[in-house]
């Protein structure tokens, strides 16, 4: 090319032909952080995002935020459920998420309303599991993706359309907004990074 070009790169085709979207790569050693600090202090919302997790039996973060002793922590088993780590306290999904290699929508929903929280794991838009923990989460930090504070169990797959919402969302939320493009301009869309 002799001048730049701008231009969208919208999917790639692999060996079979088939039209998949592009996605960002994570080696396990790098991770994507926001420039400005999220406050998410005792407030409920959703972690939405397609993964596509290395073929390696380890524990892996997808998110995390806060700091070492009062951080939130969102991830992978080395089985593949989904977990949480909140304020130390670790919980995870009933069933394993069958990734197969290929990019598949999970959630995680904080739920902040109550005296206690609760945390519902989503594969694709199907409820794994739900659990209960005690107190509130108290956080103000950037957003930190593929990336746990403590230095380890750093994700390392694919990833793609992250998305942050400003609520628990339910079932039929999640199934109305999986597993296409936004453009946005979402109601209760914090963040949205197509990656």
């Amino acid at each position: 090319l002799r001048k730049i070009n701008n231009f969208e790169m919208l999917g790639t085709k692999s060996s079979d032909d088939v039209t998949i979207s592009t996605s960002l790569s994570f080696d396990g050693m790098s991770f994507a952080s926001t420039q400005g600090s999220r406050n998410l202090s005792g407030k409920s919302f959703t972690v939405d995002v397609m993964l596509d997790p290395a073929d390696e039996p380890v524990a892996m973060t997808v998110f995390s935020h806060g700091g070492e002793e009062k951080g939130l922590r969102f991830g992978l088993t080395a089985d593949r459920k989904l977990m949480a780590i909140i304020n130390g306290q670790t919980v995870e999904s009933d069933k394993p998420v069958p990734f197969n290699h290929v990019l598949r929508e999970v959630a995680y929903a904080l739920d902040q309303s109550g005296d206690d929280m609760t945390i519902k794991f989503y594969d694709q838009c199907d409820l794994i599991g739900t659990k209960t923990l005690t107190g509130k989460y108290e956080g103000a930090s950037a957003l930190k993706i593929g990336f746990n504070t403590q230095g380890i169990d750093m994700y390392k797959g694919d990833m793609l359309q992250f998305r942050l919402w400003n609520r628990a969302m339910t079932t039929n939320e999640l199934d109305a907004y999986g597993r296409k493009m936004l453009t946005g301009y979402e109601a209760g869309l914090l963040d949205y990074y197509p990656m």
